[in-house]
């Protein structure tokens, strides 16, 4: 008899710890997924500066592009129009560029250290479906990769591009998605 428990706790011995090991499955302590956890204030919507005292306020060894909400958006681009350039697929927009063709100049808005900064649409120049926009001081521009302008309702990948007179270039690839 002693035996036979012995063979057979050799084979059930792996198997139960296994099991008491998926018991603690529910407990996923990594960052990012306590579900449970206070979130962080929603900060107020950024303010509308010319370009020249957003670059005067922004430490210019690290400017980057910042996420946009809808609120933000709204102050130069009409909500659920035009485009809209992500790092990610899932993650929220840095740039909102208007619908071409719609009312007025193409205009775009994009955050920079905080500020917000409405941008003017430039002569192309580029490559086709290219979108170049600029305020004193900065431009920026966004190139669907693949063939022509991204239409109504269709998402490519895309690399935008970021400068600030007197510094580096800035290159980022990400997602470039239009509405309307």
């Amino acid at each position: 008899m002693t035996r036979f428990l012995q063979n057979h706790f050799c084979l059930a011995g792996p198997a139960i710890a296994v099991l008491l090991g998926l018991g603690a499955c529910t407990d996923n302590d990594m960052a990012g997924n306590d579900r449970g956890a206070a979130t962080a204030p929603e900060t107020p919507p950024a303010q509308l500066v010319p370009a020249t005292e957003a670059i005067n306020q922004a430490s210019l060894s690290r400017v980057y592009p910042g996420t946009l909400k809808d609120a933000e958006i709204a102050t130069v681009v009409p909500p659920d129009s035009g485009c809209r350039y992500a790092f990610t697929r899932a993650g929220k927009p840095v740039l909102a560029v208007g619908a071409p063709g719609g009312p007025g100049a193409v205009e775009g808005v994009i955050k920079l250290n905080g500020k917000l900064l409405a941008l003017e649409s430039e002569p192309d120049g580029g490559e086709a479906g290219a979108v170049r926009l600029a305020a004193e001081g900065v431009s920026v521009s966004v190139t669907p990769l693949g063939a022509g302008v991204v239409n109504a309702g269709e998402e490519r990948d895309a690399v935008l591009k970021f400068k600030l007179d007197g510094l580096t270039e800035l290159g980022f690839r990400g997602r470039y998605r239009c509405k309307v």
